[in-house]
């Protein structure tokens, strides 16, 4: 890659070649005459009481006629046009400072006409200050704009004159004055934006920006409405003020805009972006407007003719701009007048309100009841839409549109705050949005209408609760939704095919329009009070007939679609209207549950009914329907008797209690065989395991004490018993096995799979339970598990059945040793000595088996012999070992861990070695260098865990100071040895890690630092701790430059800040600039230099960072009421413009410049408290220092560059 001339040239020759730049001049001026302004400003507001008058003023005015005589000489003799440019500018703002000065020069006595007229002298300057500023403004303003302009000077002098004018004048007719003046600003405006903007359009540059006349007058008008009219004004009309300064802003940006669109001939698809920006002033400045005559509000009324200025305002920006932003705004303009205009009629608004609280049973009305009190708004924004779209203005027609249809949909859920406004509120958006979709033929709008009609269906039951006191909650609300649904489907339909027409009008393409969805929403309604229905059922909570209603609609609606699961739900339904009719009448459990049995063998014999005669339109809509009912319900009857049957399990056995689980369990059965469904066989199968649980200890209690065991133990014998005789049974239903297709059928599939869980499952349940029946069970399962796998395919299922089935034979030869043992872990030692050696026989015969006696052999099959032989030799060894008394000697210490940590490094050594290529050609192993490289590691972690150790345990004692070092002497001693193993070929292996761990170990010396600061606060050698973090800081910052890590870079700038931090506590230093300044200098250095680094999305957020950090270090002193850092915190923006500019960043411009700012006004308010000579001064003397180094970079500019280019040069050739 090449290296650009850029990166040859030094950095201190590119950094002045960036600084001299024309632009930078120019914003040295700038900064300059502000700080020069401020300086002026500050000494006009201090406190220097103690010269008289006449001094002051003579002052003020030798100060701006000094300016202006400095800046004409600049300009005109020196040809320093920058700087005289500057001067003339800090003239313009200095020469209406001087007639406020008049006043503010001896207050008292300023008052009245009659003291004005006393001051002779005062007088005699003002009429001099008149002469010069008429003389040097016309000057200065031909200047600028290359042609007299008589009404904006006229303009400026009135404004400027004001400011000693205004407080002689009485404050009533401060309204009448704000509103002259507003006349004088706006008039001065108009000729001089259109000439300002004509030069720059025509290339004739007008030495200044086209906005500058709009904004000095602006700037003028505004001071003085703020510090002398508004006052005596109230704070509501300050607002109104605001909308109309505006105006005169958003009129320079037309005819910005104008100029520009001639020159082009021709409509711009976007505007430049000076009028862009006037345009958004004036809008924020409306705004404001807006918001500040809200005050006081509703006690004013300054809000109404303010807020519809502003939308006539707006109205009149959006057809100038065609841009419907400010349509948008003028809407909101129009909502805020329309929300305020009640102010007017306070009377008759509250008289209406307390009637319709009286009505609706409230004591006030609800914020929901907006959405009714906007309709009048709405059904006129609609009227004036559909007016403006036939009559062509389709531009305000489809925002107004947008608007209309758009408010409901906020204050839609605004109505869902309020249970008794739901209803009128959805019902009345239901109609206004029926209107809207065919009005303005927007079909999507049907969507909003079913919303609004949904809303008005959820609130009708609460609405007719609440206020027409309507009783049943449940039946009233289900009823509500149900009459709902029907009117979605009868009433609804024709407005579903009005809106069809609209859209074949609109398109021809029948296939794109979407489907009728209020059809669709009764048939979801219906079906959803159908499962309602069907879920109430039981209790009675419900009337039956409108259970009866909603199957009427359920029904018609099964024909129309002709739907399978519409028809599911039908036949649903209609079952569960006996079940609520039996709920009414308050059946036993028992008799609703052989009822709903009942019910499901009906609905069996119905389905093969219609299977029977499948020509019948009835069988053709619910004979599918009529299968996936009875499969669905007979699994849900199972599901519900299985709690059933557990809560009777200590009653006596009845048969009306097991009717409805004889029935259940027979159905199932039917129907899994029936469809072939081996889900509904695992419930099935689950279900009769349940019911055969429950029953065997009812069955068998009478035999309990024969066989003296507990009568629940008998239940997994019984499931074993079961399961193995189905097995058989299986077994010897070859024939069956198969389906048509030669397939195993999936109901056979799930029983055998049932059988096998439930085998496999007791068998591994009852290993560890050394009991009779458990033994009986767990054997029997055995039987089965082999039955089942016997001439079968060999599978994972198979052999881990089979090693079940050992198991169960290992714990039985145990239980025939040990018969007085109850469970297999509670066995103690000393009587698994006398089971070990059958134990270690059984083993020994099942690892034969395993190897030898099973074929074909596989891994599983080789894993598992090896197991039982080690159990074999393991019993045997425990047998013989039990014999003896041993102790277990634990080393524990330093010398383990060495011993290990050698040992490691050896495998290591020898690993790395093997995996060397000894010819040429021969590729390393990956494998074998990663498993080298890992105990290299372990042994690295095991040296420095018996270091650890050691200085844990105290043996190695480390000096308080010393051991701030030792993680940096540790460190370069492993810096050391990982050169001298990279140098060898054995040990090659270590470098890397012992590399790693070197750049590790520095890091550990900041939490020992942290600690020793914390516990040593006052060391004896002051700043020894420093010391090792600037020692860590600087090997990180070698380690990132050399290795090119920018993370190091990072960690060293962080480092070398916390020591120079704890430096700064230890000498009890508590300056915020010496923690700050060294941050953020950090911060500022690390963005520079790794700037090629860092995201380009992160530079300027970081350069942000570092600049505030520095420059806000002083703020903290300047608040508490310190002058000195206000002389400090504006050199610091300074120095930071200064390196803005060398290194071209906007960002630390900008931010130098806003504190420098900010400084200038800290300067200007402190400057009447403490030392206001000594800050003026100061202020004078940097303000004119900055004036001076930019004119000199302007009049030398072009030698300073080429001398610093000719040494670039001469550098260039040195070697």
């Amino acid at each position: 890659m090449k290296s650009t001339p850029e990166q040859h040239t030094p950095t201190v020759v590119r950094f002045l070649d960036s600084f001299l730049q024309e632009g930078n001049i120019k914003w040295l001026l700038g900064v300059g005459t502000l700080i020069l302004f401020s300086s002026s400003a500050m000494l006009v507001t201090s406190h220097w009481d103690s010269y008289p008058p006449l001094w002051k003023y003579a002052v003020l005015l030798a100060y701006t006629v000094g300016i202006h005589l400095c800046g004409q000489l600049a300009y005109h003799r020196l040809s320093l046009r920058k700087t005289g440019t500057g001067l003339m500018a800090l003239t313009t703002l200095l020469i209406p400072l001087n007639f406020v000065a008049y006043r503010w020069v001896q207050p008292d006595q300023m008052l009245t006409i009659h003291g004005v007229l006393a001051q002779s002298g005062l007088l005699f300057l003002l009429a001099g200050n008149c002469l010069f500023s008429l003389f040097a403004a016309q000057r200065i303003f031909t200047h600028f704009l290359r042609k007299p302009q008589y009404s904006f000077l006229t303009s400026y002098l009135i404004l400027s004159a004001s400011g000693a004018v205004i407080p002689l004048l009485p404050s009533t007719i401060a309204p009448f004055t704000a509103l002259f003046l507003w006349v004088v600003f706006a008039v001065g405006t108009i000729k001089v934006n259109r000439h300002a903007f004509w030069l720059t359009e025509e290339f004739r540059t007008p030495r200044i920006f086209g906005f500058f006349p709009i904004i000095l007058l602006g700037v003028q008008f505004l001071l003085l409405f703020a510090t002398m009219l508004a006052p005596q004004i109230p704070v509501e009309w300050i607002g109104l003020g605001l909308v109309l300064t505006a105006i005169p802003i958003l009129q320079a940006a037309d005819s910005l805009a104008r100029v520009v669109q001639a020159r082009s001939e021709t409509p711009l698809p976007t505007q430049p972006t000076s009028v862009v920006l006037a345009l958004l002033g004036g809008i924020a400045m409306v705004f404001a407007g807006v918001a500040i005559s809200a005050y006081g509000f509703p006690s004013t009324v300054a809000i109404v003719p303010t807020s519809l200025l502003a939308a006539i305002v707006m109205g009149f920006a959006a057809h100038r701009t065609q841009r419907k932003e400010f349509v948008w705004l003028m809407i909101l303009a129009i909502l805020t007048t329309y929300q305020t205009s009640p102010v007017f009629m306070k009377q008759l608004v509250r008289s209406m309100l307390d009637a319709g609280s009286s009505a609706i049973g409230e004591d006030r009305m609800p914020i929901a009841f907006y959405g009714l009190t906007y309709l009048p708004l709405l059904i006129a924004t609609s009227g004036v839409s559909v007016w403006l779209k036939r009559r062509g203005e389709t531009f305000f027609a489809q925002q107004l549109q947008t608007f209309s249809f758009g408010l409901p949909l906020i204050l839609l859920p605004l109505a869902l705050t309020h249970s008794k406004m739901l209803f009128p509120v959805g019902l009345s958006f239901t109609v206004l949005f029926a209107c809207h979709t065919l009005l303005f033929r927007l079909p999507f709008l049907r969507f909003t209408t079913l919303l609004s009609a949904f809303v008005a269906t959820l609130g009708a039951t609460y609405f007719f609760q609440q206020v027409f006191d309507f009783h049943g909650s449940v039946g009233l609300s289900l009823t509500t939704w149900i009459a709902a649904g029907g009117l979605f489907w009868f009433p609804g339909v024709y407005f579903d095919r009005a809106v069809s027409r609209i859209e074949l009008m609109d398109d021809s393409d029948a296939r794109r329009h979407s489907p009728e969805i209020f059809r669709w929403s009764s048939l979801g309604i219906v079906a959803i009070c159908a499962i309602i229905f069907i879920a109430l059922a039981p209790s009675g909570s419900v009337p039956i007939m409108t259970g009866v209603i909603c199957f009427g609609l359920l029904f018609g609606h099964a024909f129309a679609f002709q739907s399978t699961w519409i028809s599911a739900l039908t036949l649903t339904l209609l079952m569960s209207l006996p079940i609520t009719f039996a709920g009414h009448n308050n059946w036993s459990m028992e008799s609703l549950l052989s009822l709903a049995g009942s019910l499901l063998v009906l609905l069996c014999a119905g389905e093969a009914l219609m299977k029977r005669f499948p020509e019948w339109t009835l069988s053709k809509v619910f004979a599918p329907a009529a299968n996936i009912v009875a499969c669905i319900a007979v699994f849900l009857l199972q599901l519900i008797l299985v709690p059933y049957m557990l809560a009777h399990l200590q009653t006596p056995f009845a048969f009306a209690i097991w009717l409805p689980v004889v029935i259940a369990f027979l159905t199932g059965a039917y129907l899994a065989w029936k469809n072939d469904a081996g889900v509904l066989v695992v419930a099935t199968h689950t279900f009769g395991l349940v019911a055969t649980g429950v029953l065997t200890p009812k069955l068998i209690a009478n035999f309990t004490h024969i066989t003296g065991f507990d009568r629940v133990l008998w239940i997994p014998v019984t499931w074993a018993t079961l399961s193995t005789l189905g097995t058989v049974s299986l077994r010897l239903t070859l024939v069956d096995r198969k389906s048509a297709d030669g397939e195993t059928s999936n109901a056979l599939r799930a029983i055998e799979w049932c059988f096998a869980a439930t085998l496999g499952g007791i068998a591994l349940v009852t290993i560890p339970v050394l009991v009779g029946p458990s033994r009986i069970a767990g054997l029997i399962s055995v039987a089965g598990v082999l039955l089942l796998t016997l001439n079968r395919r060999r599978s994972h299922l198979t052999e881990i059945l089979l090693l079940i089935g050992n198991a169960q034979l290992l714990v039985a030869v145990l239980q025939l040793v040990l018969p007085d043992s109850r469970f297999l872990f509670e066995i103690p030692s000393e009587k698994l000595v006398v089971a070990a050696l059958p134990i270690s026989l059984a083993a020994a015969l099942s690892a034969w088996g395993w190897s030898s006696a099973i074929s074909p052999r596989s891994r599983f099959s080789e894993q598992t012999s090896e197991f039982f032989q080690a159990l074999s030799l393991g019993a045997i060894l425990f047998s013989v070992w039990s014999g003896f008394k041993h102790n277990a000697l634990v080393l524990l210490g330093t010398c383990s861990f060495i011993i290990v940590a050698g040992l490691q490094a050896q495998i290591a050594r020898k690993m790395s070695q093997r995996t060397h290529p000894t010819v040429e050609g021969t590729n390393i192993s990956a494998i074998m260098a990663t498993r080298a490289t890992y105990r290299a590691w372990i042994a690295i972690g095991l040296v420095l865990a018996a270091i650890a150790h050691l200085r844990w345990t105290g043996f190695l004692l480390v000096g308080v100071i010393l051991s701030s070092f030792a993680p940096m002497i540790l460190a370069l001693l492993t810096l050391g040895l990982a050169h001298q193993a990279k140098r060898s070929v054995s040990w090659t292996i270590f470098a890397d890690p012992l590399r790693k761990t070197a750049t590790a170990l520095p890091a550990a010396t900041i939490p020992m630092v942290f600690h020793q600061h914390l516990a040593y606060p006052s060391p004896e050698w002051l700043g020894i701790q420093s010391l090792a973090l600037l020692l860590t800081s600087g090997f990180y910052f070698w380690r990132g430059i050399e290795r090119d890590r920018p993370w190091f870079v990072v960690a060293s700038a962080a480092i070398f800040n916390v020591s120079l931090a704890i430096f700064w506590k230890e000498l009890r230093w508590t300056d915020p600039q010496l923690f700050l300044i060294p941050a953020g200098l950090s911060v500022l250095v690390l963005v520079e230099t790794l700037r090629s680094q860092i995201p380009k999305g992160l530079l300027n957020p970081l350069r942000y960072v570092g600049a505030l950090t520095v420059l806000v270090s002083p703020t903290f002193q300047i608040v508490g009421g310190n002058w000195l850092h206000i002389i400090t915190l504006m050199v610091l923006s300074l120095l930071i413009l200064i390196v803005s500019m060398g290194l071209r960043i906007k960002a630390l411009m900008y931010t130098g410049t806003a504190f420098l700012v900010a400084d200038l006004l800290a300067l200007v308010i402190r400057g009447t408290f403490d030392h206001p000579s000594l800050l003026w001064l100061t202020g004078i003397a940097i303000g004119l220092a900055v004036i001076g180094l930019a004119a000199y970079c302007e009049r030398h500019r072009e030698a300073m560059l080429q001398k610093f280019r000719f040494i670039a040069a001469e550098l260039e050739t040195w070697n």
